[in-house]
């Protein structure tokens, strides 16, 4: 029986290390979070809107092993999903052939915005900002998702998002320079006239916050990629424009409770050009002058670091997400984040691959992923996700400190008399060492490991058996 639990560990280890090298994503998540629904197999989720804890939209780009930007919708808080559209024209099934033909380049959805349970945007655009094969398009719904209407958008032009204040006033934009405003409820859409520079600069949306139907503010970059805040408060006729601080953030965000009070973030590469930062500003004057509240290097370098996202439902409850970042929340407007869920930290693992979030209430909010996963954080609810999902729950483990330099605690509760041993294996599933703590009664123990042979920096996987059950946590060996 051992030696076949042993089997399943190491094969579990060199599943991890497959997964890996798949880029697969590991989340250490607080205790308030819950996965709601699986969607298909690797489902590329990009946004999501809820208009209340039940009725909720996700939109997608992958469908039947496809690029197939579809919609979901549920009506009963993600416990069951159903799709509501899927765009037919990117590719049709050949029988002949027996495979999917590509008709034209596939569209993304970039956006959705489920304004009230009737009224529903989506945004598609092209995957490239060069590309000139497709034209981009938003849809819109008012029975719920029942049906859908099209409405095609300029040619070569490269959209972001749709947003709305409400469910009257909305815009959907292009870094190209070019905004719809809409004030009756998508019945009618017109183009802000935007100038051709304000001083010496271009405005190039990146993102909007709508405040009424004349006053907003838009981010905008230059060509050296400074960032810049342009603020109208009569539709576009004068622009008061902010310069943001910390050009070097390359993935980045806006969010707004009011035409005042407002947060920018994103990540930057720090001087070692190998660990990245998330980086927080706010502002209290509409941008004219910035505080940053957070700064923290919590993961290494990798190739997937886009996709940032920061939304805060008042000027107190926030959160900031991202593929490849891990995840913070703050409950007093930003004076201090609080780490929620954390990915791997290390140079060989991606970090988690967070897509979109938005909140319901201060309390509750919904998350996407880009493998298919839909999450729920309620704060008034411990909903387990925190608990370990592969260990065995026998066994209760607890290690510190971690990262650590030369020892460790390792701290277990075991409910039988039991011989216990531990192995220590690497990130590629070799058992590098080996030793039995002897024949322990039950209940509570805490051992103190030093290990006896030379262990590089990195990520180490520590196994504890006491008799049949065993479990494995993830270490790190720092400097």
């Amino acid at each position: 029986m051992k030696l076949t639990l042993k089997i399943l560990t190491l094969l579990f280890i060199i599943f991890y290390q497959y997964s890996i090298k798949c880029e697969e994503y590991i989340y250490d998540f607080d205790d308030h979070w819950s996965n709601t629904r699986f969607l298909i197999e690797y489902q590329w989720m990009t946004c999501i809107s809820f208009t209340d804890s039940l009725n909720g939209m996700i939109g997608t780009n992958w469908r039947s092993g496809v690029d197939y930007p579809s919609i979901w919708r549920t009506t009963n808080g993600g416990k069951i999903w159903e799709e509501m559209w899927y765009d037919s024209t990117t590719r049709k099934f050949d029988s002949v052939t027996n495979k999917w033909k590509l008709l034209h380049e596939a569209n993304i959805i970039r956006d959705i915005d489920y304004v009230d349970t009737n009224l529903c945007i989506a945004v598609m655009s092209n995957q490239s900002i060069n590309s000139s094969t497709f034209t981009p398009y938003f849809v819109t719904s008012k029975d719920k998702g029942k049906s859908w209407n099209f409405t095609y958008l300029p040619k070569n032009k490269y959209f972001f998002g749709a947003v709305f204040n409400d469910k009257k006033q909305g815009v959907i934009f292009s870094p190209m320079q070019y905004v719809l405003i809409t004030n009756d409820t998508c019945k009618t859409w017109k183009q802000l006239s935007l100038p051709d520079s304000v001083g010496k600069l271009t405005i190039t949306p990146w993102d909007i916050a709508i405040f009424s139907d004349s006053s907003f503010i838009i981010l905008s970059l230059d060509d050296d990629f400074n960032k810049y805040l342009f603020k109208t408060t009569d539709l576009g006729t004068t622009w008061d424009v902010y310069k943001l601080p910390d050009s070097d953030l390359k993935v980045f965000d806006i969010a707004f409770v009011n035409e005042n009070e407002g947060w920018y973030g994103g990540y930057k590469l720090k001087e070692d050009s190998i660990n990245y930062a998330d980086m927080i500003f706010h502002t209290t004057d509409s941008g004219k002058s910035w505080v940053k509240q957070l700064d923290t290097v919590n993961y290494k370098q990798t190739k997937y670091v886009y996709s940032y996202k920061i939304k805060f439902y008042d000027s107190m409850n926030g959160i900031t997400v991202g593929y490849g970042s891990d995840v913070y929340f703050t409950t007093d407007g930003g004076s201090h984040w609080l780490e929620q869920v954390k990915g791997p930290n290390d140079s060989l693992i991606t970090v988690a691959a967070f897509t979109d979030v938005c909140f319901v209430n201060k309390d509750l909010l919904y998350a996407t992923d880009a493998w298919g996963w839909v999450y729920k954080y309620d704060r008034n609810n411990v909903n387990g996700l925190g608990e370990s999902l592969i260990n065995n729950k026998k066994l209760k483990l607890k290690i510190y400190p971690n990262p650590f330099s030369k020892s460790i605690y390792i701290e277990f509760t075991n409910k039988f008399d039991s011989d216990v041993n531990l192995e220590l294996y690497d990130i590629l599933g070799n058992n590098i060492y080996s030793q039995r703590l002897g024949f322990l009664e039950s209940g509570k123990h805490t051992i103190y490991f030093e290990p006896d042979i030379e262990l590089n920096t990195g990520c180490y996987l520590i196994t504890i058996w006491c008799g049949n059950d065993f479990q494995f946590l993830k270490v790190l060996k720092g400097e």
